[in-house]
């Protein structure tokens, strides 16, 4: 009586809920639907947490779209305030093939381990699920000051994850780096704030950056299953550098395309032994 969809879209934003009229014999008043990336009570502290609420009636519906997120959780109460049911939001069912393809990987390897470069504040990623429901251990490693910030807030309660605070490059050494004071866009490639900041609130400041092969030494990844980018479009850069190869690596494609860069990983990940698999803007790929 109750059909929820889930990721619809293009982006795979879109969610709706939708209640029979037959309802109303059972419980003739409103309800209250509540939208949300992770559950309140979960003490997940993001900006992008707090989600859209709204009153519904049988034979009514209500559509949300997310945002850049494509994981929603959704409640449903009584005008009364009692909880009937919470939908959580499930990578295995709801996510894309990527997301799909990562929650099995994990779940197949419950011992893997993994580094997460360009974290946020830990609120989405093909990552999330594993680490904070699988137990998952992970170097998770995010530039941004203010994002790092909401990070350890959201993450360091998980014994599983190390949270590190590192601009990582390559070689290591000083850098320029592009900020704002969101920090959801900072980067070492300039011109990329800007596509999503106006251009007088990006600021570019002098930082010192850890290479990303010290890291893992350091650390004692040396042999590691995973790696997650999320880095602005440096992503393939990384990616050239490694001296240390996981089975599974993913990286966002979109800024990589437009710079010309995207067909020169692709080549150099085939030579590497990894088959590639593509979603939307992130690209997935396995050794096999």
């Amino acid at each position: 009586m109750i059909k929820i969809t889930t990721n619809g879209g293009k982006l795979r934003n879109e969610y709706k809920v939708a209640i029979d009229p037959l309802l109303s014999m059972v419980h003739p008043g409103k309800f209250k639907l509540k939208f949300s990336h992770f559950p309140q009570e979960d003490g997940f502290d993001s900006e992008i947490v707090q989600g859209w609420e709204t009153w519904i009636s049988a034979g009514g519906w209500s559509t949300w779209k997310s945002g850049g997120c494509s994981r929603c959780d959704i409640s449903l109460y009584t005008e009364g305030g009692t909880h009937i049911f919470t939908r959580t939001w499930n990578a295995m069912f709801d996510g894309d093939k990527l997301e799909q393809a990562f929650s099995f990987f994990c779940k197949s390897n419950p011992k893997c381990k993994g580094i997460v470069i360009g974290s946020h504040d830990g609120a989405w990623g093909h990552w999330v699920d594993p680490v904070r429901e699988m137990g998952t251990e992970c170097l998770i490693i995010e530039g941004s000051k203010k994002q790092f910030a909401q990070l350890e807030k959201n993450y360091s309660k998980y014994a599983n994850c190390t949270l590190l605070n590192h601009i990582v490059t390559v070689d290591g050494g000083d850098v320029t780096w592009y900020t704002t004071d969101k920090g959801y866009s900072d980067s070492v490639i300039p011109g990329i704030s800007e596509k999503f900041n106006h251009v007088n609130d990006v600021l570019q400041e002098t930082h010192p950056s850890k290479s990303i092969n010290d890291i893992i030494r350091m650390h004692g990844y040396e042999k590691f299953d995973f790696l997650h980018l999320d880095l602005e479009g440096y992503d393939v850069d990384l990616i050239m550098g490694l001296e240390y190869f996981p089975r599974l690596i993913v990286f966002e494609n979109e800024h990589v395309i437009h710079a010309g860069k995207y067909d020169g990983v692709i080549n150099f990940l085939k030579k590497e032994g990894y088959n590639i698999i593509e979603e939307g803007i992130d690209t997935m790929a396995v050794k096999c």
